[in-house]
């Protein structure tokens, strides 16, 4: 299979190079050079559309050691965080100042807050949206342990149903989503 092949979303090289940057910020070596980094997705049979953040990602063997062809794999990213040792308190203070000066990994608004003068206006703008005009008034969630649903106040629970909600999201998931 050729790069060609492999690059089904137009997007290889710049995979690439976001995980170089990515090790480099987390001062961890990437001694994988692009056609190494090709050859191991060969050998995963994945492409190019199939990395990513809830796709495949490089992963080091044990999580430790430099990113080199031969410490290195391609595995799903549930099975990576799995075996991501996640300790918020031994995050690189590198880690930690770039996301500080990047908003654009956690949003445009990361960092920032509200004027008290936008404050006053966002809350006059939703100052109608109590009782009934609010498009959630009269209803509630419920769950069976899965799965989640709305339905109106004072309708019948289904059998096996109860009030609240479950969120699907893992623990490890939810974990890499906020900062220290």
């Amino acid at each position: 299979m050729r790069v060609k092949d492999l690059c089904d979303d137009g997007k290889l090289r710049e995979r690439y190079r976001h995980k170089t940057q990515n090790a480099a910020m987390r001062n961890i070596p990437f001694l994988m050079t692009f056609e190494e980094y090709c050859k191991l997705m060969r050998e995963a049979g994945i492409k190019s559309s199939q990395l990513g953040v809830r796709g495949y990602h490089l992963a080091r063997y044990g999580d430790v050691g430099p990113y080199a062809y031969g410490n290195c794999r391609f595995i799903y990213y549930l099975a990576n965080h799995a075996e991501q040792k996640v300790d918020r308190a031994k995050i690189s203070a590198g880690v930690r100042a770039y996301y500080e000066r990047s908003p654009k990994c956690l949003g445009w608004f990361a960092g920032k807050t509200h004027k008290e003068e936008s404050k006053r206006k966002i809350g006059l703008a939703n100052k109608r949206l109590k009782g009934n005009l609010n498009s959630q008034y009269g209803t509630c969630w419920i769950t069976d342990g899965e799965k989640n649903r709305k339905i109106r106040n004072g309708n019948d629970l289904p059998e096996g149903w109860r009030l609240g909600r479950v969120n699907g999201c893992k623990p490890r998931e939810i974990a890499r989503h906020r900062l220290p």
